[in-house]
């Protein structure tokens, strides 16, 4: 049976809820919330922003805020009002999700019901009224056998990147063309950033990150998080040009749970995953282990100035750059060393990384001891011995993303959608019919389309030139 057009609706007024399904359901809101969170997200990247562990801990967080206090001045309490040390924690940028998700939602909704006729494959078949009632239409006769004209059709259609549908009644062979991937490539975007933000909050409430976890060699590290296992710092092998600049470098690490012990490697864009932990190399440096004896040989407890440093009988001082200074003190000697790390000096004979050493007994501004040393040496300072090994430490970034293969994912769809939008002004979509039946020994043939004018005349002269010249 063939189907009727069926007649246009009056369309109803508008009601509060029209209204609000026509907001939330419009490209232009989805953009503009998607420029917001874009510049918040530009925000999180200019500011400091604390690290999970730290605003797990109030004590710890308030430490890392009166740091941030002393960067910022009177900047501060606007900054922190405004949750900029946290923005990806912070209520509003939760709440910008939330409502992309659900412009996202409204309008994904809106395109389903749009593509909902393309999905179910319905309007092959169409009555006399669509062949002389729509937009673009032709009627033409040629003598070709119906299977021959309905071939070249088919595949005419088809260069012109059309899918092609066809049914058949008694004598007449139906056929219904469009360009469904450009109506879907929207719908794709959509459920791309779906998909995007559904891995996002995934990762928000199952995933954690460790930012900046610097080990020196024989250093262990706890990851905690549920996982009781725990990271050592083996060595750093580094690997530098003729001119003495670092090419490479790797880390040699063990995990260690249990009794298992399992050793990996982790270099630049080469990190390792462990039991769904991913560990990456961030970046590393020169780092002094310092122990000390007194004149009878005894240990000497010693103290960094690092935050929340104990006493302990062995410190290592890490050093971020050049000109970059560390402190630790003897309190049993009264004692402060000042060591700064120089990648070269040359008026002073050193071609390669060197430090300076200086102590300081009580408040005194002279020192009692200033040299320099570019590897491992001993120093006796006010009878004591002192020992200072050169090495390498690295910076690690320890992450858990439990939901990064459906981010990956969703951004595919994303850039595929953006792709086929992007060619769809280039090639529009179209709706298209033709009914090819016989009719006194000649093969009649009905055009119908939506598309534009100029596409569709051309289409119709070309299958119309085609079918006659076959």
């Amino acid at each position: 049976m063939i189907n009727e057009i069926t007649p246009a609706k009056i369309p109803r007024e508008r009601d509060i809820l029209d209204t609000l399904w026509r907001l939330f359901s419009s490209a232009r809101l989805a953009a503009v919330v998607l420029l917001v969170v874009a510049l918040a997200s530009a925000l999180g990247t200019l500011f400091p922003q604390a690290p999970n562990q730290v605003t797990r801990d109030s004590a710890v967080y308030a430490q890392w805020l009166a740091r941030a206090q002393g960067r910022y001045g009177r900047w501060f309490d606007f900054l922190d009002a405004m949750s900029l040390f946290d923005v990806y924690g912070s209520w509003w940028f939760r709440a910008l999700l939330a409502l992309l998700a659900f412009s996202l939602i409204i309008s994904t909704a809106e395109r389903v019901a749009s593509l909902w006729p393309y999905i179910r494959q319905m309007g092959v078949r169409q009555g006399d009224d669509l062949f002389a009632d729509a937009s673009g239409q032709a009627v033409f006769s040629v003598d070709q056998p119906v299977e021959q004209l309905v071939e070249r059709l088919k595949a005419t259609l088809t260069r012109r990147l059309c899918r092609v549908l066809m049914e058949r009644e008694g004598g007449t062979v139906y056929l219904y063309a469009d360009r469904f991937w450009v109506e879907a490539a929207a719908l794709l975007g959509h459920v791309g950033l779906i998909v995007v933000l559904v891995g996002a909050v995934v990762t928000a409430r199952l995933g954690w990150r460790e930012d900046a976890v610097t080990l020196s060699p024989g250093q262990s590290y706890e990851i905690g998080h549920g996982l009781d296992a725990a990271l050592r710092f083996e060595k750093l092998e580094l690997d530098t040009y003729p001119d003495g600049s670092p090419r490479d470098y790797r880390t040699y690490v063990q995990i260690i749970e249990g009794d298992a012990e399992v050793e990996q490697v982790i270099g630049v864009n080469r990190p390792f995953t462990y039991r769904d932990v991913s560990f990456y190399q961030i970046s590393h440096g020169m780092a002094v282990a310092i122990r000390a004896n007194d004149r009878d040989g005894q240990p000497l407890l010693l103290q960094s100035f690092a935050d929340g440093a104990e006493t302990a009988a062995v410190v290592s001082l890490p050093f971020w750059g050049h000109q970059s200074e560390r402190h630790f003190a003897v309190p049993d000697q009264d004692i402060v060393f000042q060591l700064v790390f120089y990648q070269s000096l040359p008026d002073h004979g050193y071609d390669s990384p060197v430090f300076l050493v200086q102590a300081y007994r009580g408040n005194a501004i002279e020192p009692i001891y200033s040299g320099f040393i570019d590897k491992s040496s001993s120093l006796e300072v006010g009878g004591a011995i002192y020992r200072l090994a050169l090495d390498q430490y690295s910076v690690l970034r320890i992450v858990r993303d439990p939901a990064i293969v459906v981010v990956v994912w969703g951004l595919l769809l994303t850039v595929v959608g953006h792709f086929l939008w992007l060619c769809s002004l280039f090639w529009p979509p179209i709706r298209f019919w033709a009914a090819v039946s016989e009719e006194s020994d000649r093969t009649t043939v009905k055009l119908a389309g939506t598309a534009e004018r100029s596409w569709f005349e051309g289409l119709a002269r070309e299958i119309e030139r085609e079918s006659k010249d076959g």
